[in-house]
């Protein structure tokens, strides 16, 4: 069961970065102006920080479960 929830987390956030990956070439397509690429990109960073924290604190929970 562990290992299932595993691999679902790994496909979820798999998903997850490949989704913001398909966000930043879209709006790299449709954007006119330098400020508005930095300032999505900006935004794009923090996202990826948080969901890269989430990752590492829902894999420091499966290690633990493992463990147990």
């Amino acid at each position: 069961m562990t290992k299932g929830r595993y691999i679902a987390g790994s496909f979820a956030f798999a998903c997850l970065i490949a989704l913001l990956i398909v966000s930043v070439v879209k709006y790299q397509q449709l954007s006119r102006t330098v400020e508005e690429q930095e300032k999505k990109i900006e935004m794009l960073q923090e996202e990826n920080a948080l969901l890269h924290d989430e990752n590492w604190n829902l894999n420091q929970h499966l290690m633990k479960e493992v463990a147990e």
